[in-house]
């Protein structure tokens, strides 16, 4: 099915729009994955950063409660009392941000456990020593007790890092892999649209370019004087169109420049025979009317009128033939003036 040139832009313009909006949608989906990639990438840096504050509520903990049993004074007691009231915020918070993995659920639920121990045994050795029994608090500490709490905790916060650590490097290399695949969807999108247009491109020059060449060269030949030049009809539906206006138009023309060709040789060839016709009564009349003029024995004074009268009339004969003969050597001057233009000098001067 061929298409009209019209028709073939058409499809162009609409091809290009579909490819337009296939890569912006394109665009979107992977732009809205590679933002979610990065969330995720902040979530588990969020993750991490409440373990490691809950570590930090531990250890300030135990600094505090150190501090307070070696000085005895309750100041030192801040950074337990902080820890003690902060600790299981933070660990609810991790809980609420890891919902969706079960395995570090676990593993937070131990750490609650543990702290919890670890923070009875810190309010313990406190509460031994404000009673008065500092020899037991201390004996509690070297037990080691807490610090196997201790242990324990930083044991599970590390295991629980490693695992958000493990999660971070997958979301990191799924941002790249979505930005990668992102470039290279849109680059294919960019290529097969830029091989569709050429292929369109093609199409149209090879379908309308020959035949417009093939018009500009038959119109060349009619301004070079080669009336009746035809071109093949072929191309697009416009270009037959045109073809076949173009080559009606120049039989027209080559049969009116014919028509009026003959039309001019009637004219000549009617002035000849008129101005032959007219002249020789003409001349004839001229012939016996000086020979009036010369005969002396008219002395009429209304002959002599009538004589002059003709010979005005006459004269005003012969100027109208000499016009006559004047009008048509000035039309043969003319048209050979016409004939001479150089009509490709103009066509190339308009182009």
């Amino acid at each position: 099915m061929k298409l009209t040139l019209s028709q073939t832009l058409l499809t162009a313009f609409g091809l290009t729009i579909c490819f337009s909006v296939v890569i912006a949608l394109i665009s979107s989906a992977l732009l809205k994955r590679i933002t979610e990639d990065l969330e995720w990438v902040a979530h588990t840096y969020e993750v991490i950063g409440y373990s490691e504050k809950v570590l930090s509520a531990t250890i300030n903990a135990e600094t505090g409660q150190r501090g307070y049993l070696l000085t005895q004074e309750k100041e030192y007691l801040e950074p337990y009392d902080i820890g003690s009231n902060t600790y299981v915020t933070e660990i609810e918070k991790l809980k609420f941000l890891t919902s969706d993995n079960p395995e570090q659920e676990i593993r937070l639920n131990a750490l609650l456990k543990t702290a919890e121990m670890k923070f009875s045994e810190l309010q313990e050795t406190i509460e031994l020593n404000q009673n008065g029994n500092l020899e037991s608090a201390i004996n509690l500490v070297k037990s080691g007790v807490g610090k196997k709490y201790e242990d324990e905790i930083r044991k599970i916060i590390s295991e629980f890092q490693n695992a958000e650590l493990l999660l971070l490097e997958k979301r990191v290399s799924a941002t790249i892999h979505s930005k990668s695949l992102s470039e290279y969807s849109i680059l294919s999108m960019i290529f097969l649209s830029i091989i569709i247009g050429g292929l369109i491109t093609y199409r149209v020059i090879k379908n309308n370019v020959p035949q417009i060449l093939l018009l500009k060269n038959a119109a060349q030949k009619i301004a070079r004087g080669q009336l009746g030049a035809q071109v093949i009809i072929q191309g697009t539906i416009e270009l037959k169109s045109l073809s076949l206006s173009f080559n009606k138009m120049s039989s027209v023309l080559k049969a009116s420049v014919e028509s009026l060709e003959e039309t001019n040789q009637d004219l000549e060839q009617f002035a000849y025979i008129a101005t032959h016709d007219i002249k020789v009564p003409i001349t004839s009349i001229e012939s016996f009317l000086n020979f009036l003029k010369a005969d002396t024995n008219i002395q009429n004074n209304r002959s002599i009128t009538a004589i002059e009268w003709i010979d005005k009339s006459v004269q005003q004969a012969q100027k109208t033939i000499e016009n006559l003969v004047f009008v048509t050597k000035a039309r043969k001057e003319e048209v050979a003036k016409v004939e001479d233009i150089d009509f490709i000098e103009v066509i190339q001067n308009v182009q």
